[in-house]
């Protein structure tokens, strides 16, 4: 998360808002597993820190992709149009292949603001992919039911 601009290098102990996390599991079945949760800017386009954001998020993702099947999620608060998006481009975006409209609730905010993704990597078969309607929280809850190529 940000706090209030990006700022390189920070000490998460003075700054605990503005830090890039990505969570990384490897499954038993060898699927890796990545999280991240993007920051959030007025427009879903993003903007320079989400551009810097983003290519760091793809510098440690990038490499994880080529080591096996990957799934990446999250909410990135981005569009898959942004300009941010690009350094993503190595993966599959299931979001935007399905051609989500949206994955707001309309709890918190209202608009056609496709910012929750699945994304994928060569060695992930994708078996179903969907929105769960049930309001949990303000995103609605995307899933998708995947198998490692064999």
């Amino acid at each position: 998360r940000l706090n209030g601009k990006y700022t390189e290098n920070v000490v998460l102990a003075e700054m605990p808002a503005n830090n890039t996390a990505v969570n990384v599991v490897k499954l038993e079945n060898g699927i890796t597993v990545v999280n991240h949760h993007g920051f959030w800017r007025k427009t879903p386009f993003g903007d320079e820190d989400s551009i810097k954001v983003f290519k760091k998020v793809g510098e440690v993702v990038e490499p994880l992709s080529k080591e096996g099947p990957l799934v990446m999620c999250g909410d990135l608060n981005i569009i898959h149009e942004s300009p941010a998006f690009r350094a993503l481009d190595f993966l599959r975006d299931l979001t935007d292949e399905n051609k989500l409209e949206t994955t707001l609730s309309g709890v918190k905010y209202n608009g056609k603001v496709p910012c929750d993704h699945i994304l994928v990597n060569d060695e992930i078969d994708v078996k179903s992919f969907g929105v769960i309607p049930e309001i949990v929280s303000d995103h609605l809850a995307i899933y998708a039911e995947v198998e490692a190529k064999k």
